[in-house]
């Protein structure tokens, strides 16, 4: 087995490697989204926005 130092891997590498996926469901995660102060409409239209960024950024990482 082949041991790879921390800084070596990026999230581009493991998404390569194992094949992680894009999940976008909204039970994922339950219990970090329980007894939460209620976010805005518009904090949410900006949070959806910089996830979208994070993404296409993501997409383009050299590995």
């Amino acid at each position: 087995m082949q041991k790879l130092q921390a800084r070596d891997i990026n999230l581009r590498y493991l998404i390569d490697k194992f094949g992680l996926q894009r999940v976008r469901n909204s039970e994922f995660f339950r219990e970090w989204q329980e007894n939460l102060a209620e976010v805005t409409d518009s904090e949410k239209q900006l949070l959806d926005r910089v996830q979208d960024i994070y993404w296409v950024h993501l997409s383009f990482a050299n590995p």
